[in-house]
């Protein structure tokens, strides 16, 4: 995750949000398949047609972000639903991506909560892959190693995540909704990373609840806060 956005310039120039902009149905969750088919053509409206990228608040970007698209992944073998996990997660990396490329602030973090809300259930799959291990197999290492490395990846993620609350300098309006979300998904994995990894984060977002002086920018840090 990165927190400098492009400054695109088309903010005010947007179209309205089409059926699906190509994108699979929008009436039932999407496979993994339909995950990854729709970041392909985000990313190729960013590059090629951005105004056309579906809006926070549109049917196209509700189910692109909808937790209900988890539903679908496979449930019966741990591993089977881990690899869904990991194509479903790396999608919505691409197109948190092309919306950071493309200047969308709010849309762009509001991917982010859904990535987070996709580590947060992976890690819990990981963790149960683990646990299924024998002590000290090379199966029990090697579930140990990627939990490790989620981990790691999580923390900056999230410090990342926090970053680009704060910074009023990145033009854009983040909907209360979406900080409320961020605050929720942070949550749910904070038990999950060392003691303490996010404690300056924290310290930082209140302080900055304290400092910031757009209110749409404050009300979204203070819902973040109040779901942490």
């Amino acid at each position: 995750m990165t927190a400098t956005l492009a400054l695109a310039g088309c903010e005010h120039r947007r179209a309205s949000p089409e059926a699906g902009a190509g994108l699979p149905t929008l009436t039932r969750p999407w496979t993994v398949a339909e995950q990854t088919q729709a970041a392909v053509t985000i990313e190729r409206l960013c590059r090629d047609a951005p105004t056309q990228l579906p809006s926070f608040g549109s049917p196209a970007f509700a189910r692109m972000v909808a937790p209900e698209n988890r539903l679908v992944l496979a449930k019966d073998q741990l591993e089977a639903r881990q690899r869904d996990l990991t194509a479903h997660t790396a999608a919505h990396l691409q197109m948190y991506a092309a919306y950071v490329q493309c200047g969308r602030l709010g849309e762009a973090l509001a991917l982010n909560a859904a990535l987070l809300e996709g580590y947060a259930e992976s890690i819990a799959v990981g963790r149960a892959i683990r646990d299924a291990a024998a002590d000290g197999s090379p199966d029990r290492a090697r579930a140990d190693r990627g939990l490790e490395h989620m981990t790691v990846g999580l923390v900056g993620g999230i410090g990342s995540t926090f970053g680009m609350l704060s910074d009023t300098s990145i033009p854009g309006v983040i909907p209360v909704e979406v900080g409320a979300r961020l605050g929720a998904a942070i949550a749910a994995v904070r038990d999950d990373l060392p003691t303490g990894a996010l404690d300056a984060h924290i310290a930082a977002l209140r302080q900055a609840i304290a400092t910031v002086a757009d209110p749409d920018r404050k009300q979204a840090l203070a819902a973040a806060a109040a779901a942490l």
